[in-house]
């Protein structure tokens, strides 16, 4: 019951995030901490990040305002596919959300696209020594077909900018 309480909260707070409407987090927490007897802000916060990071395992879009957490539960997980992975409102909302153009060229006015030529100043010689001492950071988890779309995107947006501006 307190999981599903939960995860149908941040369901809310996710519909309204993709569909580009504004919300407020902390009404909708301390109305669920109303609900949880026992339950703290920070519990729930660190919930809502645990939710985040399942859904970012499923590569699908989260609460951007609550970045993943790395240690959920198998029972979140089963609660997140049934009240979210399966929802036709969060799939709509989704859905509407990637199709987003990523760029408007339309109201860009004719004077913010001419800018003066940036300033070229010559290449440093020389080659940086490798310190075995750097660290090395884990590789990143990236959606590249969805980064691939929102480039497409943003060159036809480009495009059409220029062939308007012309």
């Amino acid at each position: 019951m307190e999981v599903e309480a939960i995860v149908a909260t941040y369901r809310q707070m996710l519909v309204a995030e993709l569909s580009g409407q504004s919300y407020n987090k902390r009404a909708l927490n301390r109305t669920l901490m109303a609900q949880l007897d026992g339950r703290s802000a920070g519990a729930i916060e660190f919930k809502h990040c645990n939710i985040s990071a399942v859904l970012r395992d499923a590569n699908c879009p989260y609460v951007e305002g609550y970045k993943p957490r790395s240690n959920y539960q198998q029972s979140l997980v089963d609660v997140v596919e049934e009240l979210l992975l399966g929802n036709e409102l969060v799939d709509r909302a989704a859905r509407l959300a990637a199709d987003l153009p990523v760029v408007d060229t339309v109201g860009i006015v004719d004077e913010r696209i001419i800018v003066e030529p940036p300033r070229t100043t010559p290449p440093q010689q020389g080659v940086r020594e490798f310190h075995a001492d750097y660290s090395v950071r884990p590789p990143q988890k990236r959606d590249y077909l969805a980064r691939e779309t929102r480039n497409r995107e943003l060159g036809l947006a480009g495009e059409h900018l220029v062939m308007r501006f012309e």
